[in-house]
C-alpha cells in the first residue's frame, strides 16, 4: 500500500512513482489478476481441483478465521484473500468482523500504548481466537500476527501460506 498511495503522495507528479503504483499489488490481487475471469474456475480431476495457474489445489476440509490488515482493508477489502482462499475446496472461510487487531502499525509497539493496544485486540478479535481454538488463523499483516501471538498464543498465518497447504505434490 506504501507504493500504491504513500509513494504518490511523497512525489507528487512523480511519473516513475506512478507507474510503480500502477504496477503494485497485494498478492492475493495478483494471483487473482494471473488467474484471470475473476480467478474463479472449475473442474475436479481425480480427487485435485484444475486451477487455470496450474495449480493443483487438494480437497482439504479446514474451518480459517480470516483478519485482514487494516491497510488492506481500508485500500483493497478482503473480497481478494477471500477469493483466494475460497479456491481450495473444503476451506470454510469465516471472516472476523474485527476492525483493527489494536498494533496499528507501529502504535502498538510502543509501551506507553501497550495497554490500549491490548484492549482494541481484546474489542472482537482475541475473544473470537478463544471462542474457536481449533480454527485456523489466516492474517496477512505481520502486526496483526504478532499482535494475535501476544494476546492469544495463537498463530495465524499469511493467506498465502494456506493456500500452499493445499497444493498438490504435483504442483
Amino acid at each position: 500500500m506504501m507504493l500504491r498511495e504513500d509513494y504518490l503522495d511523497l512525489l507528487p507528479g512523480n511519473e516513475n512513482a506512478k507507474r510503480v503504483a500502477e504496477q503494485s499489488f497485494l498478492v492475493e490481487e495478483f494471483l487473482l489478476q494471473a488467474a484471470g475471469e475473476d480467478g474463479r474456475f472449475t473442474g475436479n480431476k481425480g480427487g485435485v481441483e484444475q486451477h487455470p495457474l496450474g495449480l493443483e489445489l487438494e480437497e482439504t476440509p479446514r474451518r480459517l478465521m480470516v483478519h485482514g490488515h487494516c491497510h488492506q482493508k481500508a485500500a483493497v477489502g478482503m473480497v481478494p484473500t477471500l477469493d483466494v482462499l475460497a479456491w481450495v475446496p473444503g476451506y470454510e472461510l469465516q471472516p472476523i468482523d474485527s476492525g483493527c487487531c489494536g498494533m496499528a502499525g507501529s502504535f502498538g509497539y510502543k509501551a506507553e500504548h501497550y495497554d490500549v493496544s491490548m484492549a482494541i485486540g481484546e474489542r472482537v478479535l482475541f475473544p473470537a481466537m478463544r471462542e474457536h481454538p481449533d480454527d485456523g488463523v489466516v492474517l496477512s499483516g505481520i502486526s496483526c500476527r504478532q499482535q494475535v501471538l501476544h494476546g492469544t498464543g495463537r498463530a495465524g498465518r499469511h493467506p498465502v501460506q494456506w493456500l500452499a497447504d493445499a497444493l498438490s505434490d504435483k504442483t
